[in-house]
């Protein structure tokens, strides 16, 4: 169901390029520079890499962080439980300009991801909160942010966990989808010009954790991967694939991977499969199981465990995976981003790295203080083709920058 539009003014940088000024606002509306590079900015280093630290303040508690081009470099938007979405522009030398906060309608952003939503060539943000409707259901609401100046609002039936932007129409505009907790995938379609539709509504063998775009058959379209669970007793731990037809987004063939323990984080890799095809890399964990473990294996499209990418932990609470080269040695590592559990009385950043033999034979660990934690991404931020990492950490309200320098190994 589609609700009214509302206009919000834009405001516009020195450098040319219109950034979010939303509804409500922050009575500070000056930029904000971030320089790892000050001395205030810690290292942190290990056998493998070396890192400068650096926490940002947040206006909240971080519910979501999403990567996205606001300034011609990598950069990255950030949403707050308590409703404000703060845009952070990157400068590509590993120094930032924080955008004042932006307080959305509703006052809660329980996720949030960006994208060229309108063609018009500036990174604009989704964000979505979940409440009542006004029966026994659940139902989503939806405020789009154009980099232009305007913003977009429409609810979709049903309440989720993760917002994932993607090309999901066939055609070269930027969509989004989420999965949700009443075991649906719901996909909605941009149309360019501001105008949303809701074009498909698939059931999901279990209650949606996570979802990630992917080329997970040959034909170039972006198809979804939902990692879901068994929530009520009857319904299914695994991984399902939806795939996009070539006429539009109607995602009507499936495969479904059955993983034990349950899926908790899911991503989109080059692992096993020749390109352009993709496999699923899929982060399985039960902290709270009688023996605590977790896993972290890659699917091909077809189903079966690939190569000898697996790794068995000791019962982390994983929150997300991410799936790059972080050493720059041309192999495929992974990333994995944890939480506070029964057994793990501190956060960790944990990096598998590949070997000659496809193996994950070495492992990296940050600890990343005794707070919760939100999400990640990953990206080059300062120039020097190693991936770097940004923390969003909800429970002391910062996001914890991670960026690389070789020149103190």
């Amino acid at each position: 169901m589609l609700r009214g539009l509302a206009m919000v003014t834009a405001l516009t940088l020195a450098s040319g390029c219109s950034v979010l000024n939303g509804l409500g606002g922050s009575d500070d509306t000056s930029d904000a520079s971030v320089d790892a590079n000050s001395s205030d900015a810690a290292l942190r280093c290990t056998d493998r890499l070396c890192y400068r630290e650096v926490r940002l303040d947040l206006l909240g508690e971080a519910s979501d962080i999403a990567l996205g081009d606001f300034s011609g470099s990598p950069g990255f938007v950030v949403s707050t439980w308590q409703g404000w979405i703060t845009v952070f522009r990157g400068n590509g030398d590993g120094t930032f300009q924080m955008e004042s906060p932006q307080r959305v309608p509703s006052q809660v952003a329980a996720g949030v991801a960006a994208g060229d939503f309108d063609n018009d060539s500036l990174t604009d943000v989704a964000t979505f909160e979940h409440h009542s409707d006004g029966g026994t259901g659940q139902e989503s609401t939806f405020t789009i942010y154009y980099g232009a100046g305007t913003d977009t609002e429409f609810t979709v039936t049903g309440s989720g966990e993760r917002l994932i932007s993607g090309y999901f129409s066939a055609d070269d505009r930027v969509d989004l989808a989420m999965a949700t907790t009443q075991n649906e995938l719901v996909v909605m379609i941009a149309d360019g010009l501001g105008v949303w539709s809701q074009a498909a509504r698939q059931p999901v063998p279990g209650s949606g954790r996570d979802l990630t775009a992917g080329f997970f058959d040959a034909d170039g379209l972006d198809d979804i991967a939902v990692a879901h669970w068994d929530a009520g007793g009857v319904e299914e731990d695994g991984v399902t694939i939806f795939y996009q037809n070539s006429t539009g987004a109607e995602f009507s063939d499936t495969t479904t991977i059955p993983t034990t323990p349950p899926p908790r984080a899911i991503d989109a890799s080059t692992l096993v499969s020749a390109a352009p095809v993709e496999d699923v890399v899929v982060a399985k964990s039960c902290p709270e199981c009688s023996t605590p473990y977790d896993l972290v294996r890659v699917y091909p499209p077809a189903g079966s465990p690939g190569g000898g990418f697996q790794w068995e932990g000791l019962g982390m609470n994983v929150i997300e995976i991410i799936q790059e080269d972080f050493d720059g040695d041309g192999r495929p590592d992974v990333a994995m981003l944890t939480d506070v559990a029964d057994n793990v009385t501190a956060p960790e950043l944990l990096v598998l790295f590949a070997d000659s033999n496809n193996l994950w034979s070495e492992t990296q660990w940050i600890s990343l203080g005794a707070t919760e934690n939100a999400r990640f991404v990953s990206a080059d931020f300062n120039g020097d083709d190693i991936m770097d990492f940004a923390v969003a950490k909800s429970g002391n309200q910062e996001i914890l920058l991670l960026l690389s320098d070789e020149t103190l190994r």
